[in-house]
């Protein structure tokens, strides 16, 4: 499910295989040192989601407080931003940028 809306971050279904050359950006630092202090949601699903490279989120939604805003997000959004940069939305960008 792809959700671009100001409640979510990085709620996207990237389409390609993993970059050749990892990302070290500032928005993937941000979002990991918010992501130490991540809380999961009240319920599990009975599944998970699959990257197009194969990567596997686990089962729970997340809440990550990014500026003092907090959003819904999952557990592959640092692979994502990793791994799947070039193919992240500019509106999900921003929400991590000051």
């Amino acid at each position: 499910m792809i959700n671009l809306d100001s409640q979510h971050l990085l709620y996207i279904e990237p389409k390609g295989e993993v970059s050749e050359e990892l990302t070290d950006s500032p928005e993937l630092h941000k979002l990991a040192a918010a992501w130490r202090n991540k809380k999961a949601e009240n319920y599990g699903y009975r599944g998970w989601h699959t990257c197009s490279c194969g990567a596997r989120s686990d089962n729970k939604d997340w809440r990550v407080c990014i500026d003092g805003k907090e959003y819904k997000t999952n557990s592959l959004a640092l692979h994502y931003l990793e791994s799947h940069y070039d193919e992240i939305p500019a509106s999900e960008l921003e929400k991590l940028r000051p």
